[in-house]
C-alpha cells in the first residue's frame, strides 16, 4: 500500500475511515474537501516522511489550512478538540517519540521540555482578494494587520497544563514503548547500525542447539603371550 492514496466520503464511510486512521503510523488526512461543491475544506502541508536506506528523509513539521465558515466548520469547531482533549502525538524529541499536543501561541512555541512537548499554534486570517489579513490592533497604523492568535488565550491554560502532565507520564516510561516510537517510524536513530553489528550473532530461535561430539574411550591395548608346546 506504498505510496498511494484513496478517496473517501463521508458520513457513508465515516467507519471504514476511521478504521484506518487509527493507525497513525501508516495512514493520515491529505485533503478534505466539500461535498457542497465550495471547494477544499482543509488541506494538510506535508506526508509521511520516506525512508531511505534504513533513514528517514525529510521533515515531518505540517502546516494544516483549514476554511471556516459560508457552509464549513466555525472557528470554534476547528479549535475545541484541542481544548476538550490530550493530544498525544509522534514527534517530540529527535522526531522520535511520543508526547502531548501543547497548544500556545508562536510567541510561546519555543522548545523547552525535552525539545518540547510538541507544540500546535493556530493563527486566523480573512481571506480578502486572493490575499490574507489578520486584524487591525488597537492603536496599530492605517492597514497594519497581524493574525488572530486563538491559542494564545488563557482559555487554554487548562490544556496547556493537562499536555505537560501528559507529557511528564510519557517521559517516566524511559526508553521503551510507548514513551518512544516503533523502529519503522524513528526519524533518528542508530538502531540500523546496532543491528548490522550484532548480525552475525543472531541464532534462529528454531536451530536445535548441536550436542557436543561425545569423546571416545581410548583404546585398549592387546598383549598376546606366547604359549610354550611341547610334542613328545
Amino acid at each position: 500500500m506504498a505510496n498511494k492514496k484513496v478517496v473517501m466520503s463521508a458520513p457513508e464511510e465515516s467507519w471504514s475511515i476511521l478504521s484506518l486512521l487509527g493507525d497513525t503510523s501508516r495512514y493520515a488526512i491529505k485533503r478534505i474537501n466539500s461535498r457542497a461543491g465550495i471547494g477544499p475544506a482543509a488541506v494538510v502541508s506535508t506526508d509521511k516522511l520516506n525512508m531511505t536506506a534504513g533513514r528517514y528523509v525529510g521533515k515531518d513539521d505540517p502546516v494544516c489550512i483549514c476554511r471556516c465558515q459560508s457552509g464549513l466548520p466555525s472557528v470554534g469547531e476547528y479549535t475545541q478538540p484541542f481544548l476538550n482533549s490530550t493530544m498525544l502525538v509522534a514527534g517530540w524529541m529527535r522526531g522520535s517519540h511520543i508526547g502531548a499536543f501543547y497548544p500556545c501561541s508562536p510567541e510561546d512555541s519555543d522548545p523547552t521540555y525535552y525539545d518540547g512537548p510538541p507544540r500546535v499554534c493556530c493563527l486566523g486570517f480573512q481571506l480578502n482578494n486572493g490575499k490574507l489579513q489578520g486584524l487591525e490592533p488597537y492603536g496599530a497604523k492605517n492597514g497594519e494587520h497581524i493574525p488572530v492568535d486563538f491559542f494564545g488565550t488563557s482559555t487554554f491554560d487548562e490544556a496547556r497544563r493537562n499536555a505537560i502532565r501528559a507529557s511528564k507520564f510519557m517521559r517516566s516510561q524511559g526508553p521503551f514503548v510507548p514513551s518512544i516510537l516503533g523502529a519503522e517510524e524513528m526519524e533518528y536513530t542508530s538502531r540500523p547500525d546496532v543491528l548490522k553489528e550484532l548480525t552475525s550473532r543472531f541464532v534462529s530461535l528454531d536451530e536445535k542447539p548441536k550436542k557436543a561430539a561425545a569423546k571416545k574411550a581410548p583404546a585398549k591395548k592387546t598383549v598376546s603371550k606366547k604359549k610354550k608346546v611341547e610334542v613328545e
